[in-house]
């Protein structure tokens, strides 16, 4: 996966190398050595962080923010989750459907062991 967003994500790519990690060291690395990215990092870098460019913030926002698309999948495909803000910034998490069905594998998983 780390090798997937180093070639595809301009952000991944940057924030790797900025840290001194190229695609040598991307094989050998350990989790603790990455730079840590939290959800306020995710959201100001959104469409460089996306691997696939078809995707892009303002269009998503746009889909959530309208009450037609509840329940609807953006373009069809995609998952789309966002926070509520709370922390005073939403954060939105989109999922194509093989990363969905992992997903709700793990909560089926989880819920299921605790009844």
């Amino acid at each position: 996966m780390l090798k997937y967003v180093f070639d595809h994500s301009l952000f991944y790519r940057s924030i790797y190398k900025s840290a001194g990690i190229d695609t040598d060291a991307i094989n050998q690395i350990q989790l603790a050595q990455l730079p840590i990215i939290n959800k306020s990092i995710l959201m100001n870098h959104f469409d460089d962080i996306l691997c696939d460019k078809r995707l892009c913030k303002e269009d998503i926002e746009k889909f959530i923010c309208d009450p037609e698309n509840l329940y609807k999948k953006y373009n069809g495909k995609y998952e789309v989750v966002h926070t509520s803000g709370s922390t005073g910034e939403i954060g939105i998490f989109i999922y194509g459907p093989r990363d969905w069905a992992i997903i709700q594998a793990i909560v089926f998983s989880r819920v299921s062991k605790n009844r």
